[in-house]
């Protein structure tokens, strides 16, 4: 068990009854509206003002958007393009801006803005149109005319697809601002109801879909303090609407008290069980018992909050030169999946790939005094930091260990359960060898790019895979590092990624191909936003087949209208040598969304054929069913031959086959 408790001070809410201050806020938007009509139609150069979106069709709770068209009389003065806002004279106290280019039209500009209003954050979104080319949208509301605007058939983004930007950069994907806009838009699509909305705003913020907003707070406890700084106020403005949604959804109790609310550990750690436990990472009482028990916060860096430590996500401790992420803790159901999976009891011997502390205490705690658990790491600062935090969380007992991890820890062996926290593309010998009869291996396997948490157990000479699960983790280092192949193919922006070596393309080729025409279609296949197991099991499809294959990663800011992939860290890309069909995604109604093919080069009509024929059969044939078999034999292995579908993956130690039920595809 741990030491010290600490009580520690949560953000008070001092906010109103919900539904006086949304009252107030939708009083205060108002207001904004017509004085920045008025402060539009006083300026000599503006031709007209039109809202369009939710408040132009009559809609008009606290979280609708303020949309307006700006038609200003050619050419645009640069002040505006740089700062529309404040060139404009319009009112109100900025919180927050994110521009967006691609959304401008040509020779105009974009700009979302949140507004501070009644103490709440209000979005404004202004587009700043050329009066020679601007119309009024359908469905678009006249607010301000001093030369008749063309009225026009199109909805907004129908009229700015007539004239696309010169500028599609976009905004940094790491600008703080980006991850506030979509936390508010979360928050507004959770207290409106609209799960499928909600669920692809979390997927652009690479969380699982939630439950109540105070998730989306502790999203922001963790993941603001990496990026650049923020104003104090846009925080405060977009904690109040949160805590604002939670109350009036009645996810914590009202409350219209000032008083400093206290949190304690022992009472974050038991939120934390019952979250996971509603989520069903926790079935097993000795596992929740140890999420119950282990001072999560104690092995978080310094200046770490509360909420950010008991968050259901990753906790960062460690950035390479690079910036990027070397070490972490990982996301507790995930932690929880993982311990579960390896089923470890009182009395286990389990080693640990992969340390950080905080895993090794929660191990310590289910297999008990009579068990040994072993972490071992090749990072002398996380081994000594390790050591620190279970020294003082009261774990002495577990053994840390500076080690590479392909070598395993034969001394401490052998083990009933080994637990992998590292991604890793091969399964050397030693983590076979040093497991225990009937024991299991649970690790982060990169297959053709796609991580999946395998749950494996020896099968004669080779393993089987119980149970695959996506996941994601920091990649393995020393002799077990296997990189994956980048290819840039608008820089940084859009990046293919090679994860076997029999795939080989003509990356030149491949860049040319943007610059010319491309071919897309769609397919009959649908699935809902909220059904992430549909998009996991197409992924491992497409990756399966026999041929050429890749995984498009993309700024979607920067590469707006040129590509669209349906997942921008990880989509299912086919190839050839110099061309390439991705994976693609659009809405069909408020809860499904279709699956199409996008596809550049001079083999694009038949590598979307492909893409749409592979859809359509993983629809027919293996949506409703188990999925494939996953087995890891001894590199040179020579398999049966088979009519099913099978991929074999060669790596140093292993050979893996993916195979797939049924006969000829």
């Amino acid at each position: 068990m741990s030491g010290v408790e600490e009580t520690v001070r949560a953000r008070p809410p001092d906010i109103p009854e919900p539904g006086e201050a949304f009252a107030e806020v939708v009083a205060a938007r108002n207001e904004w509206l017509a004085g920045a009509t008025a402060a539009l139609g006083a300026a000599r150069r503006v031709h007209g003002v039109v809202l369009v979106g939710s408040l132009a069709h009559g809609d008009d709770d606290a979280f609708s958007d303020v949309d307006l068209i700006v038609a200003v009389e050619a050419p645009i003065p640069p002040m505006l393009l740089v700062d529309l806002f404040a060139g404009l004279g319009l009112p109100g106290v900025e919180l927050y801006r994110r521009p967006k280019p691609r959304n401008a039209p040509a020779g105009g500009a974009y700009l979302a803005v949140a507004l501070e209003l009644a103490g709440l954050p209000v979005l404004v979104d202004l587009y700043l149109w050329p009066a020679t080319t601007a119309a009024v949208p359908a469905g678009g509301r006249m607010l301000f005319e001093r030369d008749r605007l063309p009225r026009s058939e199109l909805g907004l983004l129908g009229l700015l697809a007539t004239c696309p930007p010169a500028d599609d950069t976009g905004s940094d994907p790491d600008d703080p601002a980006t991850l506030l806009l979509q936390v508010q838009l979360a928050a507004k699509y959770h207290a409106r109801g609209d799960q499928p909305r909600r669920a692809g705003i979390c997927r652009q913020l690479q969380i699982s879909d939630i439950c109540h907003a105070g998730e989306l707070r502790q999203l922001l406890d963790t993941r603001l303090p990496a990026l650049r700084p923020l104003p104090a106020a846009a925080l405060t403005a977009v904690d109040r609407l949160l805590h604002l949604v939670s109350v009036s959804l009645k996810e914590v109790p009202v409350t219209t008290s000032h008083a400093v609310q206290e949190l304690t550990p022992q009472a974050a750690r038991q939120q934390l069980v019952d979250l996971l436990r509603s989520r069903g990472w926790i079935t097993r009482p000795e596992v929740a018992a140890a999420f119950a028990a282990v001072p999560r916060h104690l092995f978080a860096p310094d200046g770490t909050s509360l909420e950010a430590a008991y968050a259901d996500s990753v906790v960062i401790t460690k950035r390479g030169p690079d910036g990027k992420t070397s070490s972490s803790i990982s996301a507790p159901w995930l932690q929880a999946y993982m311990i579960e999976a390896a089923g470890l009891r009182a009395g286990s011997r389990v080693l640990e790939i992969g340390s950080g502390g905080y895993n090794a205490a929660l191990l310590a705690e289910v297999v008990g005094p009579a068990g040994t658990v072993v972490s071992i790491d090749i990072d002398a600062d996380v081994v000594a930091n390790a050591r620190a935090a279970l020294t003082g969380a009261g774990y002495p007992q577990v053994q840390v260990i500076r080690a590479d991890g392909e070598h395993g820890q034969a001394a401490g062996g052998p083990y009933d359960g080994v637990i992998v926290t590292v991604e890793t593309s091969d399964i050397p010998p030693a983590w076979i060898e040093q497991l225990a009869p009937g024991g299991v291996l649970v690790v982060p396997f990169r297959l053709r790019g796609h991580t999946r948490c395998l749950t494996l157990r020896p099968a004669g000479d080779h393993l089987v895979a119980m149970a695959a699960l996506q996941c994601g983790f920091v990649p393995m280092q020393g002799h077990g590092r296997d990189p994956v192949r980048r290819v840039p193919l608008r820089g940084d922006a859009a990046v293919l990624v090679l994860d076997d070596p029999t795939t080989q393309v003509d990356g030149d080729a491949l860049r040319a191909a943007l610059d010319g025409p491309s071919v897309q279609e769609w397919s009959p296949v649908t699935a809902a936003m909220g059904d992430g197991a549909a998009f996991e099991a197409v992924h491992l499809w497409v990756a399966s087949q026999p041929r050429p294959y890749g995984v498009l990663t993309v700024d979607r800011d920067k590469t707006a209208v040129l590509l669209d992939p349906q997942d921008r860290f990880c989509c299912p890309t086919l190839l050839t040598a110099g061309s390439f069909a991705y994976l693609t995604l659009r809405k069909q109604d408020a809860e499904t969304w279709q699956f199409g093919a996008h596809a550049f080069g001079p083999d694009a009509t038949a590598l979307v054929a492909d893409l749409i024929d592979l859809l359509t059969a993983w629809d027919r044939l293996h949506r409703a069913g188990p999925g494939p078999q996953i087995t890891v034999h001894p590199a040179g292995t020579r398999l049966p031959e088979t009519t099913r579908l099978r991929l074999l993956v060669p790596r140093h130690h292993t050979l893996t086959a993916i195979t797939w039920p049924g006969g000829d595809q």
